[in-house]
């Protein structure tokens, strides 16, 4: 990989939810969507090209019954409002990353490591950025799986595709963006013609899997979000992960190292300066957090409720207003409670 290659020069980012996923979009763009809460990321400049692992798909989907191809609808800025709405796009990306099998879309509530993007068997299959290819063969469960290196943001990351029909590279073979590496097949424990993309962003074992998880079966595991903390921590949403340029994986790693410019928010900053506020939207509410001092925490802030599911439950870095989807479960949402690490930075309530 040449140097600077993927690499994510800068970025900001304000974030909103949608009632059952995430949505994702740009300054200035799908402006008729800003009355619905849904999530954006605004990011600056990154000079990683995204590239989807499938251009083209072919399927039942231009009538009369017919098998036809099509360019690969997108899922543009990650805008999951989108696909809730596109039958079309619920049908090729059958199941997102953190969904289960019953629903493909319901983000969050099951423990699936990747997006599955269904087509035919022989659709061709493209690497989504340089790097090396450090598996090549066939993989238990996973089928015929390439899995390829790349370097990114100083970091190593591990793209995997599974499921294919043919392999049609080595493992030390170098490969360029939009290469083609596959085939789309059904190999492995697979229902049907499809791809497992998944991203990976730690060393071990590929494409990442957490183990049993006290389920007996591998659907089991996913379809009840079993070990899904060890997924969130190991693995990146696809999608969001090209829509952003990659910048997302920066977000991931803001941790390890603070940019000079951003500043580092202290307990006493963020009990000082951290408001909140509630908005019910029919059966759920949006929780908004708003630091009147921009940068990221020290370590992630937890949001917990002993009667809701929260999403996400943990923020790294506060920025204009974050917007936060709360579902409750027993009847009782509140109160809320906003944690750094063991200590308690406030409590919310309904007002």
């Amino acid at each position: 990989m040449q140097q600077g290659e993927w690499k994510s020069v800068g970025f900001s980012f304000v974030l909103c939810y949608s009632s059952v996923l995430v949505s994702f979009f740009e300054k200035n763009k799908i402006k008729s969507l800003i009355f619905l809460s849904v999530l954006s990321f605004v990011f600056g400049n990154t000079s990683f090209a995204r590239e989807y692992p499938v251009k083209e798909v072919s399927g039942k989907f231009c009538g009369n019954n017919q098998i036809c191809t099509i360019p690969l609808p997108k899922i543009e800025q990650a805008n999951y409002l989108n696909y809730e709405k596109s039958p079309l796009i619920r049908r090729i990306y059958s199941v997102l990353w953190g969904g289960t099998y019953f629903g493909g879309r319901d983000f969050g509530w099951g423990a699936h490591k990747g997006v599955d993007i269904t087509s035919q068997i022989g659709t061709p299959i493209y690497a989504i950025g340089t790097g090396e290819v450090i598996y090549a063969g066939k993989k238990g469960e996973r089928g015929k799986l390439i899995t390829i290196e790349h370097s990114f943001a100083g970091k190593k990351i591990y793209s995997n595709y599974a499921h294919l029909s043919e392999v049609l590279v080595r493992v030390g073979d170098k490969v360029k963006t939009s290469d083609l590496i596959a085939k789309m097949g059904t190999s492995g424990n697979s229902t049907g013609p499809h791809l497992h993309f998944q991203i990976d962003k730690t060393e071990g074992k590929h494409p990442y899997h957490p183990g049993n998880c006290g389920g007996v079966t591998l659907n089991q595991n996913v379809n009840e979000a079993r070990c899904w903390n060890l997924v969130r921590e190991n693995t990146l949403d696809p999608i969001l992960f090209l829509e952003s340029n990659g910048a997302i994986f920066e977000v991931e790693q803001e941790s390890e190292q603070f940019s000079p410019d951003i500043k580092v928010l202290s307990t006493q900053d963020l009990k000082k300066n951290l408001e909140t506020s509630f908005e019910k939207k029919g059966d759920f509410w949006l929780l908004t957090l708003k630091s009147l001092t921009p940068g990221w925490t020290r370590v992630p802030l937890k949001i917990t409720s002993a009667g809701a599911k929260i999403y996400p439950d943990s923020l790294s870095y506060l920025s204009g207003e974050r917007k936060l989807f709360v579902q409750e479960f027993s009847g009782t949402v509140f109160p809320i409670s906003i944690w750094e690490g063991e200590k308690l930075i406030k409590n919310v309530y309904e007002k």
